[in-house]
């Protein structure tokens, strides 16, 4: 609660003690249990408040109060702890186990994709070698010299070669 619901509070508290037929709290009282109750939101206080009259025979005490909402909190701190580990748990079921048609079959085509033999990322720079070497003239000389670059091979290399066969 801030400082600026200590009217608001006031009027839900001399409520409730009207509801138990009790007296009102003076003002010092009533400020005690702002300041003992101030850690939670006016709404969570004047709903406890609420609950108390719908539940209890006399008026609450302060600590009583105190001790409802603090058990509240903790319980809504613990469904949100369960909740979460809830949520990574079935996250990671579905992440490991969970599977799909779709999953399937790209698993499948990931699996067929694995077997074959790798493709050689030189291929292209072999062939236009094999081409140059076996007398192919109309290869572009670009061509050419990024496929020696790219296997390591000097102009002098491919003209042995070429002679070789």
């Amino acid at each position: 609660m801030l400082g600026d619901d200590l009217q608001a509070f006031a009027r839900h508290v001399d409520v409730t003690f009207e509801a138990f037929g009790s007296r009102r709290l003076s003002e010092g009282a009533v400020g005690t249990w702002f300041k003992q109750l101030q850690g939670f939101a006016l709404r969570d206080v004047c709903a406890e408040l609420d609950d108390c009259v719908r539940r209890l025979t006399r008026p609450p005490a302060c600590a009583d109060v105190w001790k409802s909402l603090n058990e509240r909190r903790s319980e809504h701190i613990e469904k949100i702890a369960e909740a979460s580990k809830a949520a990574e748990k079935r996250d990671a079921d579905n992440l490991f186990a969970g599977r799909t048609p779709i999953g399937e079959e790209a698993l499948a085509e990931l699996r067929k994709l694995l077997q074959k033999q790798p493709i050689d990322p030189k291929a292209w720079a072999h062939r236009i070698i094999d081409r140059y070497c076996d007398g192919d003239s109309s290869i572009n000389p670009t061509q050419l010299a990024m496929a020696c670059r790219a296997l390591g091979y000097s102009t002098e290399d491919l003209a042995v070669i070429r002679g070789n066969r």
